[in-house]
């Protein structure tokens, strides 16, 4: 594993990469403010479906990473696993984390137990449960598993599938005139519409809740991505099936022998 290079690719991710959801975010909520303040909720509707598409595109980024992390004892190194990211990856991995018993062990990080010895009374992440990695993550898996969420993404990425109307995919003559209203729809493969709110109360506040998950899950990518950068200094084994017992994790991880980019 190149681990030098690894430090700095994920140094970076974290203190940029990870960052331009938010960015993004940012700028298509005040964009939304000004739209919804001027009554213009044809402007106000594209925005707000933007919303949801940064938020789910952050979701599989950091999922994206987690597979890279996963993967680290069998690949070169993270961020070569990073790039050979393929589609569909993501939610299978989640799903095979909602079930898993050890979330440390899915994800590819040493045991709770093991971090916390690493760290000892050294300056390093804050010390662990094991409950701690599934409070981190549950609350950005449970709602990209969803359903609609990641359909309704799908819709938006590749086609912009979007209708004011409900009707308007109707053949019926007498459903032809404009119905516009709060909501805007997504129309799925099986013509079945996926709605969301644009211009009332509720629909400010849902712009307001993609914002504020957006800011969240770039935390939590942060907060993991400096265990897996500790982890990478202290040279401790990362990758699924390189956790064994927290004794044989903590003596591989003290291991001072050269490591491969070194």
């Amino acid at each position: 594993m190149n681990r030098l290079a690894d430090i700095r690719f994920l140094g970076e991710y974290r203190d940029f990469s990870s960052m331009r959801p938010v960015a993004v975010a940012e700028a298509l909520h005040a964009a939304y403010e000004e739209a919804f303040t001027k009554q213009d909720f044809n402007r106000a509707g594209h925005l707000i479906a933007s919303l949801h598409l940064e938020l789910v595109s952050a979701w599989e980024a950091t999922g994206a990473l987690l597979i890279a992390v996963s993967k680290a004892s069998r690949c070169r190194s993270i961020l070569s696993s990073f790039l050979s990211y393929k589609q569909g990856e993501v939610g299978h991995f989640f799903k095979g984390l909602m079930e898993s018993e050890d979330w440390f062990g899915y994800v590819g990080l040493p045991s709770a137990e093991t971090l916390n010895k690493l760290v000892g009374d050294d300056a390093g992440p804050e010390k662990l449960k094991d409950s701690d990695l599934k409070k981190l993550l549950f609350p950005m898996v449970d709602m990209y598993l969803k359903d609609g969420v990641v359909q309704a993404y799908n819709k938006l990425k590749h086609g912009n599938v979007m209708i004011r109307d409900r009707f308007a995919i109707s053949d019926d003559p007498e459903l032809s005139h404009k119905r516009a209203g709060d909501s805007l729809f997504l129309v799925m493969n099986d013509h079945s519409l996926v709605s969301i709110r644009v211009s009332t109360s509720k629909a400010r506040e849902l712009a307001a809740i993609y914002l504020n998950n957006i800011r969240e899950n770039q935390k939590r990518t942060a907060a993991i991505l400096e265990w897996v950068i500790f982890c990478l200094r202290e040279r401790a084994a990362l990758g699924k099936g390189s956790n064994t017992t927290p004794q044989d994790d903590l003596r591989r991880g003290l291991s001072r022998s050269p490591a491969d980019g070194d």
